[in-house]
């Protein structure tokens, strides 16, 4: 080995690099928790195995009823998944998982599935003695079985629960991603905003979790008419379109919905002032939308519910999704040095190796920039002898800082007597 034996005159000494490029993880990722019509197009419980309670990725529309079965009343999932289709733009609506917990063998009333009688603890799951895994849990299986981890985590028509809506934000937690949720259907604007107080269902202040309101009119696929549905499944399609075709940089707000046809109730938007609904929803926390004249409806929020009780950069949605994909990219890639050798030479790879990474992210007046900047470095300072050799620890430091965005543009508008002078050309 090299180092160890007598050499007189030039070597090479191969430092395989076994990290690579360090490479962008998968963020367009929703995953759509619910239930589906199975028994309409899987025979027996033996066929339906494979359906319920197992990640499935939804790529056309036509596997909606291929798959999981026809639009149907009283099933979450095929609805929902229209609803996310409905916002393509022609790029794709994203990778989406689907989770169906129906189990149409156990759900019954009498002898007919009956969906409403899927519990909270249903949605929840568990991990049987076996290790087989139900409900949110299963979302926990989607890095090894298909190498990313959902970004979005949604159960239109089940987010009332405050059971699911927990489990909803442990999973965010652990995969770095969003819970986005459904306040209560037939709320005022004054009883959304009371729905966030102290004692109240929906006050959890979290980076992870996303409050929409209020319900939307859209695209019935079992009646062919206009109905109401959850503002999380298009919020959600919406969020996951744009981060497919622009990047996590990309904000979901101010994005038109032209699928959505009303809302279950009018929220006020007049451009310039600061007592409207949108204004009132947004600083407490609350996605909602916005309607604009000839045009249609907009998706209106870009902060989570972490607002009003923090304002900080995680708080943003587009800047929490950036950070996650940043630190994504450089723990997977650093992934492939675990247990080698801390030498230099390698040391020094991984710093050039990931700055080079930042910096392509932190290209100047760059519109898809996801960056201001970012550094990484060996932290000679915190890495010690001791924590080397005693407990093999590196220390690093990595520092970035997603792009903000014009959420707030403030006008200061005056009078300026020359302008008269110069127009009547008068004497100064």
């Amino acid at each position: 080995m090299a180092g160890e034996n007598y050499h007189h005159g030039p070597e090479i000494i191969r430092i395989a690099d076994e990290g690579g490029v360090v490479t962008d993880q998968k963020m367009a990722v929703t995953w759509v928790q619910g239930a589906a019509p199975i028994h309409l197009v899987h025979e027996d419980a033996e066929a339906r195995k494979a359906y319920i309670n197992q990640p499935i990725i939804i790529r056309r529309r036509e596997q909606i009823a291929e798959l999981l079965g026809p639009a149907t009343e009283g099933y979450s999932l095929p609805e929902a998944l229209n609803a996310m289709f409905n916002k393509d733009k022609g790029q794709g609506v994203g990778t989406i998982v689907v989770n169906n917990v129906f189990d149409p063998d156990v759900h019954k009333e009498g002898t007919d599935p009956d969906p409403t009688k899927i519990a909270a603890a249903d949605m929840v799951g568990a991990i049987s003695p076996a290790g087989k895994r139900s409900g949110f849990e299963v979302a926990y299986t989607c890095y090894n079985r298909f190498g990313f981890f959902p970004r979005r985590i949604i159960a239109p028509r089940f987010t009332e629960l405050t059971g699911v809506r927990q489990k909803m934000l442990e999973v965010a937690n652990n995969v770095k991603g969003h819970a986005v949720c459904d306040l209560t259907p037939g709320l005022t604007v004054q009883g959304a905003v009371e729905a966030r107080g102290a004692t109240q269902p929906f006050a959890t202040s979290s980076d992870r979790m996303v409050y929409c309101y209020p319900q939307l009119s859209a695209l019935d696929p079992v009646t062919a008419e206009q109905a109401l549905q959850p503002y999380s499944q298009h919020f959600a399609g919406v969020w996951n379109q744009v981060v497919s075709d622009e990047g996590p940089q990309a904000s979901p707000s101010n994005r038109l919905m032209t699928d959505v046809s009303g809302t279950e109730t009018d929220i006020v938007y007049m451009p310039g002032r600061y007592d409207t609904d949108t204004n009132l929803l947004n600083e407490k926390g609350i996605v909602t939308t916005m309607t604009t004249y000839a045009e249609g409806i907009r998706t209106w929020g870009a902060s989570s519910s972490a607002w009003p009780t923090v304002h900080n950069t995680e708080a943003w949605l587009h800047a929490q999704t950036v950070l996650d994909a940043i630190d994504d990219a450089v723990l997977f890639y650093m992934l492939p040095y675990t247990d080698k050798g801390a030498i230099p030479t390698r040391l020094g790879l991984i710093e050039e190796r990931v700055n080079k990474y930042l910096a392509s992210k932190s290209r100047a007046d760059d519109v898809s920039a996801w960056l201001y900047g970012g550094t990484f470095y060996f932290d000679r300072k915190k890495t010690t002898a001791e924590s080397i050799v005693g407990n093999g620890q590196v220390f690093w430091k990595l520092e970035r800082q997603p792009v903000g965005i014009m959420h707030r543009a403030t006008i200061e508008a005056s009078t300026n007597l020359d302008f008269v002078t110069t127009a009547l050309g008068l004497t100064a």
